[in-house]
């Protein structure tokens, strides 16, 4: 079913150096930001500058912080937005041209397999990654964010819905989900990070969300940067405010012609713009939109991929580039490159898995979107990295085909996958037979004929194309291994590891964690003394409960599971010739009740409404909404720090509205605010705010008392009043019993204190306070 999910404030290649020149000249477009200091008179005209000097002085110094770290040139000022509170956004308006539909399928399509609707929302990368990028298909109410700092308090983003039923999803819409999973997978495939359709148990710093999702809410209202095709917040991975104020990346199908090529392009744009990223173009456009024909045409990620067949990651190695930051570099910073699945050398080579009449066979995202079989295929992680694979074969014809990521879907055009891949094939001495390149293409085919028969190895790299032209730097992702060679003369294995079936030697635990389990096979082993591989199957449970991949180790520790949750696991093992075992018995183990020692965010705490006078003795002011992880409630306390009368903290409360009564009229006070959860986490507290209560017309002053120092000079004083710029001194003398005041004040003080000439007999004082608003009533008469 499509539903809205409602949560609160959960608002990027060795050649020789001769080719390299023949398509690297950048052009050296005005940088501002990290490595290049600036100041606002620095910044042409335009809306980011416009509003930097509108905005206070706050959250100018706070966009100004934030623009420095990351790095971006003029042009991107088009497309770089300050929002109100200072925070650094990009809105992605290049537009598909007029008339643009979704790709046409041709001959060379192979239609997707059918995908059930729990699959589709089970689809992960690298279930154990500790980073996730979580793809959102089901709709999300938005509040509490940076995306609401525009004055609309909650958007009611709508599901992806491409047929008008926004109830249920189509097979069709399920198939496109598939789709844009895979190729933002391809995308981040060298890194450590789980692209996932699954909810994940939790969001935080290493958490990031990207909402697909229409231009127009379910209400009516449009979302932030509707007209784009994706808006992000800039460099706010990792930041323990990113999940709950900088979150979601949004990508708006209905721009991109709800296709699923468009959408995956821009949804691994934007999280790019999440991981600090800034656009690749040249000194006339914004986007670059590449360059090259065929099979072969190349574009960067960060500027325009819609209409090329190889997109990479880029540090501007194409001819007029205005932008050579390294995109690979500065996403490893944040999510760390992908552990290397396959040995670099041939001692350590991994064996091909084929059938005993030498088929070699390969699954796919398309065809196995839940990875169940992990075989002949793999991940170049660096551009330095080489996969080893070995088998044996007999004399005889050989044909291996190694295909990129679009293995998994095939087009006439627009692949959208990143690895361009270089083949060759050695004998067991280490001699080249044959390499393979192809000028026009990204895949190998190894077409030949075997004269010995042996051992042979099969070794995968990336690299460039000089034809395109583009280099080997962002040649990395995905491959898939299919053929057939003559099969070795040697029997046949067909006997499973033993033991058959399968056993526990540690059955999972979750050994007091709340979101993990571990748990250890008993270790097998094969009569062809080649490796065994294990699968740990979750067969039942809550969040995260998928199953491993295929792997060499007889351990795992699923990760990211919901607490005090029972989860059920079965694990088989295979050989190298593809002979399963039956699954273990099942064995169940329970998260526990999770411990939060996981303070609040924001944290620090900040404000919604700072500090403002309410009246002559009221300050009212507003935290920021808080949530914790938990989903318990968050309490906060506001903070007086300096001030007069009446500052005194508040006691901790439900509200973030708060209102400090009993203060002194026309008084500064500054306050603070900090919050804490049910298990008592106490962020830090936010930044001082001020405010200066109201003036007033003074009160009446307070015992006034004199003296006469002689018989012609008295001296008077009385209690200050603290609105009180002035006081009026009145006076009488008493001539029997009338003492006449007459109309005019004796004399005006600004102190609360006053000695003067009087003449001899009974005089009387009174005295009032004023200021610029009025006056005080009379104080106490007295005598003299």
């Amino acid at each position: 079913m499509k539903k809205y999910q409602t949560t609160t404030r959960l608002m990027a290649i060795a050649i020789t150096a001769t080719s390299l020149v023949a398509f690297s000249q950048p052009s050296y477009a005005k940088r501002f930001g990290k490595n290049a200091p600036f100041i606002i008179d620095d910044l042409p005209a335009g809306a980011v500058k416009s509003k930097l000097l509108a905005i206070s002085t706050a959250n100018k110094d706070k966009a100004l912080k934030w623009l420095h770290t990351i790095s971006f040139n003029d042009d991107d000022l088009k497309y770089l937005k300050v929002d109100n509170d200072g925070g650094i956004f990009y809105s992605d308006t290049f537009s598909l041209p007029k008339g643009t539909t979704a790709p046409v399928a041709t001959s060379a399509v192979l239609a997707p397999q059918p995908i059930s609707a729990v699959d589709a929302f089970k689809l992960h990368s690298k279930p154990s990654a500790s980073n996730i990028i979580y793809l959102d298909f089901d709709g999300h109410v938005i509040t509490g964010t940076a995306w609401n700092s525009g004055g609309t308090n909650s958007y009611n983003a709508k599901p992806y819905d491409t047929d008008g039923t926004a109830a249920s999803f189509s097979s069709t819409e399920l198939s496109a989900i598939q789709q844009i999973w895979h190729r933002v997978a391809e995308d981040y495939a060298p890194f450590n990070v789980d692209v996932t359709t699954e909810l994940p148990a939790s969001f935080g710093p290493t958490v990031g969300r990207i909402l697909i999702t229409n231009s127009i809410d379910g209400n009516g209202v449009a979302m932030p940067s509707s007209t784009a095709g994706g808006v992000a917040y800039v460099g706010v991975w990792g930041g323990t405010n990113y999940a709950n104020t900088y979150s979601p990346a949004l990508v708006y199908y209905n721009n991109l012609a709800s296709a699923a090529y468009y959408i995956s392009e821009a949804a691994s744009h934007e999280m790019g713009h999440n991981l600090s990223l800034s656009h690749d173009g040249t000194a006339t456009v914004g986007y670059y939109s590449g360059h090259g024909t065929g099979f072969v045409s190349w574009a960067p990620i960060m500027g325009v991929g819609y209409y090329q067949n190889v997109t990479e990651w880029s540090k501007g190695e194409y001819t007029g580039a205005n932008n050579t930051e390294d995109d690979i570099s500065l996403i490893t910073t944040r999510l760390a490159t992908r552990t290397d699945d396959h040995s670099n050398v041939m001692a350590g080579a991994t064996p091909l898995l084929m059938d005993a009449s030498g088929v070699i066979t390969v699954t796919n995202p398309e065809n196995d979107p839940l990875n169940t079989s992990a075989s002949n295929k793999g991940v170049i992680e660096k551009r330095d990295d080489s996969d080893y694979f070995t088998f044996s074969a007999n004399a005889g014809p050989l044909q291996i085909t190694i295909n990129p990521a679009w293995d998994a879907f095939k087009r006439a055009d627009k692949r959208g996958a990143n690895l361009d891949i270089q083949a060759t094939l050695y004998d067991q001495t280490g001699t080249q037979v044959v390499q393979v390149d192809p000028i026009d293409d990204t895949n190998a085919l190894i077409s030949t004929t075997i004269t010995s028969a042996g051992t042979y190895y099969l070794a995968i790299t990336g690299v460039g194309n000089t034809a395109s032209p583009y280099g080997d730097y962002g040649s990395l992702g995905q491959y898939f291994i299919s053929g057939s060679v003559t099969p070795s003369t040697a029997n046949p294995d067909t006997t499973k590891p033993t033991p058959d079936p399968m056993t526990w030697i540690t059955s999972p635990n979750a050994g007091g964690s709340s979101n993990s389990i571990s748990m250890a096979s008993t270790v097998a082993t094969d009569d062809s003394g080649n490796p065994v591989q294990y699968l740990f199957a979750c067969v039942s449970g809550g969040a995260g409960c998928v199953s491993s991949s295929w792997q060499a180790s007889n351990q795992y520790t699923a990760t990211g599971l919901a607490p005090n949750t029972t989860y059920n696991y079965q694990v088989k093992a295979k050989d190298a010739s593809g002979n399963e075992t039956t699954y273990s018995d099942i064995a169940a183990a329970t998260t526990a009740i999770a411990t939060d020692t996981t303070p609040p965010t924001p944290n620090p705490m900040t404000w919604s409404i700072k500090p403002a006078a309410v009246s002559s003795s009221s300050i009212s002011m507003t935290a920021k909404l808080a949530t914790d992880t938990s989903g318990s409630a968050v309490q906060y306390m506001f903070v007086c720090v300096t001030g007069g009368q009446g500052c005194v903290n508040s006691s901790w409360q439900a509200s973030t509205q708060y209102t400090a009564t009993g203060l002194a009229t026309a008084t500064a006070y500054s306050f603070q605010v900090k919050a804490k959860d049910a298990a008592g986490n106490e962020t830090t507290l936010s930044a001082s705010a001020s405010a200066t209560t109201k003036n007033a017309i003074p009160v009446t002053p307070a015992n006034l008392s004199g003296n006469r120092v002689t018989t012609t000079k008295a001296s008077l004083a009385w209690d200050k009043v603290s609105n009180a710029t002035s006081y009026e001194i009145w006076r009488c003398t008493l001539v029997g019993t009338i003492c006449n005041y007459g109309t005019k004040r004796w004399a005006s003080v600004t102190t609360n204190a006053y000695s003067g000439t009087v003449p001899t007999g009974t005089v009387r004082f009174k005295i009032k306070a004023a200021n610029s608003l009025g006056k005080s009533g009379f104080s106490n008469e007295i005598g003299l």
